[in-house]
């Protein structure tokens, strides 16, 4: 087909623009739009790229085909610096996700890769490696400091050598004045815990001279931070003059492995201005102290996952975690919970006796509800797909708690984002 010339369509470039606007989540029409004139192809070109997602094809993830994965990368790149269509890529790209988590050697790959990418008007920046190999601070930090209008970044999967690393690479996110949300999941040290108590001393004492416009987060998403993550908190959030400022944070998700205990000195430091809470814990993990409740005095939502390995304790103290919480919260409005099984159904075979299990227990809490929290307005069950035994008998099983109009079904896959 060949492009018409920019005087075949006489449009004002106002219409133009709202037309290609109108089809900007349509890949094929927005390719289409890019070849009808001069004056179609920015706008279109603007977001057909204004997000790029990086990661390897299924014949690329094994060892001996990680350079195919390499060299695709690396024509992609040569090709973004030298091409002359305008916008250039490097302007109009905005959210950058690079997923190498199933790719042999992806630290490296991912290192060597970093050192070269061009953008520099990111505002979101997702990186999945894997823990496998010590992650260099370096050229990720340089690349944070090309985009200082990063508003989200999301770090998953990621080793580092050292507990001083680690923490160098936020310093680099000191002066990102825009950035609101910052996820961090699944984080290695390669450092003894002693080691990791002197790195701190050192640490701690520079935070005064890094806190003059610090980030201030409303979103903050923590995975497991394997080494110590009650001793990360007080430099990266806690502390009087800490990397990023939690001041105005309204969303906090935790989902560890680790007891929300560690999290204490966050939640007692933060817990008063958060209105939304999600937490993922397993069944060794459900007895946070009545303390760690009370912190959050203006919380208006909840939403448990809870990791279930087909121990029926889990249902226990899940049932009691529930009573104790939910009176400590007066100004709850939303409260909901799932169950990710992750391991091979044995104890349940059938939906039926689990749901029997969790109602005989659950029902008569969630019915007491209303009399206790006077804001809540629904309570939502996220039903596991192989768990799932049909709307009507799960109304059956807990028929107090619906028959006061209090109870949703949500039938979508309730995932672990951060597995």
């Amino acid at each position: 087909m060949d492009t018409l010339s920019s005087d075949s369509l006489d449009l004002p470039q106002e219409i133009v623009d709202q037309v290609i606007d109108d089809v900007q989540d349509d890949p094929p029409t927005l390719k289409s739009c890019s070849l009808v004139s001069r004056i179609w192809l920015p706008r279109a070109r603007t977001h057909l790229f204004r997000e790029i997602k990086l990661l390897p094809n299924k014949e690329e993830r094994d060892s001996d085909n990680v350079e195919n994965f390499r060299a695709r990368l690396q024509t992609l790149l040569a090709a973004t610096s030298s091409s002359r269509i305008l916008p250039a890529l490097t302007d109009v790209t905005r959210v950058l996700t690079i997923d190498l988590s199933r790719l042999y050697s992806s630290t490296e790959v991912l290192n060597g890769l970093l050192s070269h990418f061009p953008f520099t008007n990111l505002t979101e920046l997702s990186l999945r490696g894997s823990p496998d190999f010590p992650f260099q601070q370096t050229p990720l930090g340089c690349h944070l400091r090309k985009n200082p209008q990063l508003v989200s970044v999301k770090l998953t999967a990621m080793m580092f050598n050292n507990i001083i690393d680690f923490l160098e690479l936020f310093t680099k996110m000191s002066s990102h004045t825009e950035l609101r949300s910052l996820s961090l999941g699944y984080i290695y040290m390669n450092h003894r815990p002693e080691e990791m108590r002197d790195g701190l001393k050192q640490f701690n004492l520079s935070l005064p001279s890094l806190s003059r416009h610090r980030p201030r987060l409303g979103c903050l998403q923590l995975g497991a931070v394997w080494g110590m993550p009650d001793l990360l908190t007080e430099p990266l959030f806690t502390h009087s003059h800490s990397i990023f400022d939690l001041s105005s944070l309204h969303t906090l998700d935790i989902q560890s492995f680790g007891s929300l205990g560690r999290y204490s000195g966050l939640c007692d430091a933060i817990g008063r201005n958060i209105t939304t809470l999600k937490l993922c814990f397993g069944k060794h993990n459900l007895n946070p102290s009545p303390d760690t409740w009370t912190s959050f005095k203006k919380l208006r939502r909840l939403q448990f996952l809870i990791l279930h390995d087909q121990d029926r304790e889990v249902i226990t103290k899940f049932s009691q975690l529930i009573s104790q919480a939910l009176p400590l919260l007066p100004r709850l409005q939303h409260f909901a919970f799932g169950f990710y099984f992750y391991q091979t159904p044995n104890s349940y075979d059938f939906p039926e006796p689990f749901w029997n299990d969790l109602s005989t227990e659950l029902d008569p809490i969630l019915a007491e509800l209303p009399a206790k929290n006077e804001w809540l307005k629904d309570v939502t069950v996220n039903v596991p797909p192989e768990y799932n035994p049909g709307e009507e008998t799960l109304r059956t099983f807990f028929r107090h708690a619906y028959s006061l109009g209090l109870l949703n079904f949500c039938f979508d896959v309730l995932a672990y984002p951060l597995l």
